[in-house]
C-alpha cells in the first residue's frame, strides 16, 4: 500500500483487476474513500496453475467471499461494485486508476485486456501492475516507471506505473 497511496486522491474512479479478496482495495477506502469496481473471475479453480493462462480460464475468487470481506471490514456497499468477468457487462466508466497486482500479466496475459483497458483508461490514467516484462508496455505507454523489484524470489517480477502522458 505504502508504493502505491502516493499516486491516489480523494474521490479517483478505481478499476481494481483479479483483487482477490481486497485486503489493497480495503486500505484504500479507509484512507480514501474512493468507490472502487472489481472485475474478478467468480470461481476457483481445481488446480493451481503458474504462469500465462493464454484462454483466461484460471480463477481464484468467489465474489460471494470479496463482498462478505469488503463488507465486514467497513467497505460501505454503495461504494463499490462487483463484476463478473465471464457474466458480467463490464463497466464502461472512465477510471482514474487501474490496479492489478500479481494478477494482469502476472498470471494472465495483457492482450487479453489491452483494448478493454484502453477504452475505460483517460489520458491521464494510471495503470498500476505487477509484471515479468516492463520493457514490453514502453510500447503501450507513454510513461512506464518501475516502483518495485522483486528480483531474489522464486516468481521474479516487477511493479510498474503506466502513464499516456
Amino acid at each position: 500500500f505504502s508504493l502505491i497511496d502516493k499516486y491516489i486522491k480523494h474521490n479517483n474512479k478505481i478499476l481494481s483487476i483479479g483483487s482477490g479478496i481486497g485486503g489493497l482495495e480495503i486500505l484504500i477506502h479507509k484512507k480514501f474513500n474512493n468507490h472502487i469496481s472489481f472485475i474478478e473471475k467468480n470461481y476457483i479453480s481445481k488446480k493451481v496453475k503458474y504462469g500465462w493462462d493464454i484462454k483466461n480460464k484460471e480463477a481464484y475468487n468467489s465474489l460471494k467471499l470479496l463482498e462478505k470481506f469488503l463488507l465486514n471490514n467497513g467497505f460501505e456497499r454503495e461504494k463499490f461494485n462487483l463484476f463478473d468477468f465471464d457474466k458480467d457487462k463490464l463497466p464502461e466508466e472512465k477510471f482514474d486508476i487501474v490496479i492489478s497486482l500479481y494478477s494482469l500479466d502476472y498470471h494472465y496475459n495483457f492482450n487479453l485486456y489491452e483494448v478493454y483497458l484502453k477504452k475505460v483508461m483517460k489520458p491521464q490514467s494510471l495503470l498500476i501492475i505487477d509484471t515479468v516484462r516492463p520493457d514490453y508496455f514502453k510500447n503501450i505507454f507513454k510513461s512506464v516507471e518501475v516502483i518495485k523489484q522483486d528480483m531474489e524470489t522464486v516468481h521474479k517480477s516487477k511493479r510498474i506505473i503506466c502513464k499516456n502522458q
